[in-house]
């Protein structure tokens, strides 16, 4: 059982501390309750939302999590229908894991990519069309290529 001294030294122990230390301690526990808690609750009707918008289907995610310690995310149970409403793509975990590094230089590498038990279905309709010919016409004007402007690649595969 500890004394009233141990509590003692722990009181002095913290007092002592530099401003700077509690200062990061506390922006590091914001920065895991935001990451592990708020963003995720927050980002998931959002994803559902845009993706629903942008492939004109119901999408439905089960489950988010973040860790920003690990800069890792997992979607758990992903369900995209079709618009008659037959399942079109599913899968039951994605996790996705960068670097750190290349962050800073303003890229994205994955240092892990998980898929467990992905599920596409495709079929042609009574018309003829296929189930997702939607997702292959453009919607909008797509803007030409510029010659003169180099554009950075934006995936890297690595093996």
């Amino acid at each position: 059982m500890p004394n009233g001294d141990s509590f003692g030294k722990a009181r002095r122990f913290v007092a002592r501390q530099p401003r700077w230390l509690k200062v990061s301690a506390i922006l590091l526990f914001v920065y895991c309750v935001l990451g592990f808690l708020v963003l995720p609750w927050i980002l998931r009707p959002q994803l559902e939302k845009r993706l629903a918008t942008a492939l004109h289907r119901h999408v439905a995610i089960a489950k988010l999590r973040m860790n920003p310690v690990a800069l890792s995310v997992t979607i758990d149970g992903l369900q995209v229908d079709d618009p008659d409403g037959s399942r079109f793509l599913s899968w039951e975990r994605l996790y996705l894991r960068a670097n750190l590094w290349p962050i800073l230089k303003r890229e994205l590498t994955l240092n892990t990519l998980y898929l467990l038990r992905f599920r596409a279905r495709a079929s042609i309709r009574r018309d003829g069309k296929l189930n997702f010919e939607d997702l292959l016409t453009s919607s909008g004007n797509p803007e030409p290529p510029s010659n003169t402007a180099k554009k950075k690649e934006l995936v890297y595969v690595r093996r």
